[in-house]
């Protein structure tokens, strides 16, 4: 005889994660012919991202000094301070310049993963890595009536938009907050 029960005594998976890793998929919705779904957000909770987003600013920051540097025409082209006298008076080696080095792109590597995963009539169309609550565009230039959608994650999902449009997600949050 089986015993049914709607109770959860214990997770099994990865027990350094907050909450282990799960997959999860939503239904698979039928759209009207004339309906467009072009973006969508996933609001999510996670604290691990603050490191990640000082890497981030970090980085611009360095760009955006190389950017003020080029824009103040601090250097000639060959990148050499020269005063009026055209003596130069700073030293670099050959190719060198007055612009600060600035690192590779940063990417996420903390404890926290969220994937998005989009199909339409049944066909992955597109695999997202989540790092941020930001919209984002779906791709387009294909005829599916039938949508749905996957997320890979051990971070708490609380919501997933999809929207036609950005400004449809911009009035969908406003409503929210």
């Amino acid at each position: 005889m089986a015993l049914w029960t709607t109770s959860i005594y214990q997770w099994e998976g990865d027990t350094t994660q907050r909450y282990g890793t799960y997959d999860w998929w939503s239904r698979e919705v039928l759209i009207p012919a004339q309906a467009k779904v072009g973006c969508a957000r996933v609001v999510f909770e996670s604290n691990d991202l603050s490191s990640y987003w000082a890497e981030v600013a970090a980085r611009q920051d360095i760009v955006d000094r190389n950017m003020q540097k080029i824009a103040e025409r601090a250097m000639d082209m060959a990148g050499i301070n020269i005063d009026h006298s055209g003596f130069s008076y700073a030293e670099y080696p050959i190719a060198g310049d007055a612009l600060e080095e600035v690192p590779a792109e940063i990417t996420y590597s903390g404890a926290d993963s969220l994937t998005f995963y989009y199909y339409a009539n049944g066909v992955l169309k597109l695999t997202k890595t989540i790092t941020n609550m930001k919209p984002f565009r779906l791709p387009g230039g294909f005829r599916a009536r039938f949508r749905s959608y996957r997320i890979v994650s051990n971070v708490t999902v609380k919501e997933v938009a999809l929207a036609s449009s950005m400004e449809e997600l911009k009035l969908e949050n406003k409503r929210e907050g």
